[in-house]
C-alpha cells in the first residue's frame, strides 16, 4: 500500500512538474480591439459623404432614408480557450462589431414643420456567439481556428417622408424582431512577444452568414492580449 501510494505521489510530482513547464497552460483568456470591415452597411450602395456626414439616400421626391453607415468600424473580442490535449483547443468566445453612419439633413413637410437632423449617428452592431476548434503551429506561436457563431443583429434607421407625413425612427435587433442568424468563421492569430504568463499578439478574423451563401459579413485584424492560467 505504501509503495502504491509513494508511486501516486511521484506521478502527481511528476504530473505538476509537467504543466509548470509546459509552453502553454490548460486555459487561456484574451481580449482583442481594432479595425474591422463590414460588406454589409452600404446595402449595395454608393456611401456619399460631405463635411463628414453621409447623404442620405433619396427615395419617392423630398423623402430621405437614413441607414448607410461606414464600412470601416471597430472590432471587440474575447475569447476563452481550453486545452484538449497537445496543440488542440476548444475555442469559445463573443466578438463585437460596431459601424457608424452620422447624419445631417433638413426636410420640410407641405404643413410647415421642418425635421432637421444634426450630427446623428447611427450605429450597426452585429454579436457573434462563436464555438469552434483551435490549433497551435510554430511552437505555440501561430494558431489557427475554425467554427460556427449565431450573429445577432442590430440596426438603427430613419425615414423622413414629407409626402406621407410621417417620420419613423426605428431599431431593428435580435430582442425585437429575432434578427440574427447562424455564421462561420475562420481566424488566424500570431503571438510575437511573451512575457509570464501574458502574451502580445495580433489576430484576423472572418465572419461569413450560412444562409447567405457563405458571404463575407465582417473581416477584421486586431491586437490581441492573452493571459495563461
Amino acid at each position: 500500500m505504501k509503495n502504491i501510494i509513494s508511486i501516486l505521489i511521484c506521478l502527481l510530482f511528476s504530473f505538476a512538474n509537467a504543466q509548470e513547464t509546459e509552453k502553454d497552460s490548460w486555459f487561456t483568456l484574451q481580449v482583442s480591439y481594432g479595425p474591422q470591415y463590414n460588406n454589409f452597411v452600404d446595402y449595395n450602395q454608393e456611401i456619399r459623404v460631405e463635411n463628414d456626414a453621409i447623404i442620405p439616400i433619396e427615395g419617392f421626391p423630398g423623402e430621405a432614408t437614413l441607414f448607410q453607415k461606414r464600412e470601416i468600424g471597430t472590432y471587440f473580442n474575447v475569447t476563452a480557450n481550453l486545452r484538449l490535449g497537445g496543440r488542440n483547443y476548444l475555442e469559445v468566445g463573443h466578438s463585437r462589431t460596431t459601424n457608424q453612419g452620422i447624419y445631417n439633413i433638413t426636410i420640410p413637410f407641405d404643413n410647415g414643420t421642418v425635421v432637421e437632423v444634426e450630427a446623428f449617428q447611427l450605429r450597426s452592431r452585429n454579436h457573434f456567439y462563436k464555438l469552434g476548434y483551435k490549433r497551435a503551429f510554430l511552437s505555440e506561436k501561430l494558431y489557427g481556428s475554425i467554427g460556427l457563431a449565431h450573429t445577432a443583429f442590430q440596426n438603427s434607421n430613419i425615414l423622413i417622408s414629407p409626402g406621407a407625413n410621417r417620420v419613423e425612427i426605428y431599431e431593428r435587433n435580435a430582442e425585437t424582431v429575432n434578427s440574427g442568424e447562424l455564421s462561420s468563421y475562420i481566424g488566424f492569430q500570431y503571438d510575437f512577444y511573451k512575457s509570464g504568463q501574458f502574451s502580445l499578439g495580433v489576430q484576423s478574423t472572418a465572419y461569413v452568414i450560412v444562409s447567405a451563401g457563405f458571404e463575407l459579413e465582417t473581416f477584421a485584424v486586431a491586437p490581441t492580449l492573452k493571459f495563461q492560467f
